[in-house]
C-alpha cells in the first residue's frame, strides 16, 4: 500500500505538482469542480500504468466483447491511449471483454479439457452478486470465455446482452463491477497497485452506491 502519492494537477491552465500523505487502503479525494481532481488521476495514471488502474469519469458504450478492445487492453500503450482523457466513448466494452485476460493467464480450460479453474472464476461470480444481486454473471465455456450476464426478473432470468435492456444505473453499476473486479483479481495480491476511480456514483441510485461502498 502507498502510504503517499505525488503527481500534478492541472488547474488555470497550469501544472501543480500536489502529494497526498498519510494514505490508508481506502482514500477519498474531495474538491469543488475545477480544482484539478480529474486530472491529478489521470496524471499518476499516465506516469505509472503498471502500478495504477484509472476508471474515467464518463463511461459510455455497450457491454460487447470484442477482440480489439482486449488486444489494446493486454498492452500499456493501449490502456494509456484510451485513458488519456476524462470520457470513453467504449469503457463499457473495454471493461467486459478484458475479463477474458482472467482466465487466460489462469491457464482456463473448457469444461472438456483437463483443467478448469472453478476458483477464480466462483470468487469473481461471488463478487459480482455481493454488488448486483439481482444478476447473475459468469464465464462462457467457449473460447474466449466471454462473461456472460443474465437478469433475475418475474421470476425467471434473461440473459442481457445490451446495456438498453438495463436502467442508467444498473449499466452503470454492472461495468464498473466488471472493470474493478476483473482488474483486482489480474492484480491478485501484488502490493502497491492503486485504483484510481474518477466520479464512482456517476448514474447510481444510494443502493447501489452503498453496495459500491461495501
Amino acid at each position: 500500500m502507498k502510504g503517499q502519492i505525488s503527481g500534478k494537477r492541472r488547474i488555470d491552465n497550469r501544472d501543480q505538482n500536489i502529494t497526498l500523505t498519510g494514505l490508508k487502503g481506502l482514500n477519498i479525494l474531495f474538491g469543488k469542480n475545477g480544482t484539478g481532481k480529474s486530472s491529478f488521476l489521470r496524471n499518476l495514471y499516465q506516469s505509472d500504468a503498471e502500478s495504477y488502474h484509472l476508471v474515467v469519469p464518463e463511461r459510455g458504450g455497450n457491454i460487447v466483447y470484442s477482440s480489439n478492445f482486449l488486444d489494446q487492453e493486454n498492452t500499456e500503450a493501449g490502456r494509456k491511449n484510451s485513458r488519456n482523457k476524462n470520457d470513453d466513448n467504449s469503457y463499457r466494452n473495454r471493461a467486459v471483454s478484458r475479463a477474458s485476460i482472467i482466465l487466460t493467464e489462469q491457464g482456463y480450460r473448457s469444461a472438456s479439457g483437463a483443467h478448469l479453474s472453478n476458483n477464480i472464476c466462483t470468487e469473481i461470480s461471488n463478487l459480482f452478486k455481493v454488488f448486483l444481486p439481482e444478476f447473475k454473471v459468469f464465464f462462457g465455456e467457449k473460447s474466449p470465455h466471454r462473461l456472460e450476464i443474465y437478469r433475475e426478473i418475474e421470476g425467471g432470468e434473461e440473459k442481457v446482452a445490451d446495456v438498453s435492456k438495463l436502467s442508467s444505473g444498473q449499466s452503470e453499476a454492472l461495468c464498473l463491477a466488471a472493470d474493478i473486479i476483473t482488474q483486482s483479481v489480474l492484480w491478485e495480491k501484488e502490493e502497491e497497485k492503486v485504483l484510481l476511480i474518477d466520479e464512482p456514483d456517476v448514474h447510481l441510485h444510494l443502493d447501489l452506491q452503498n453496495r459500491f461502498a461495501i
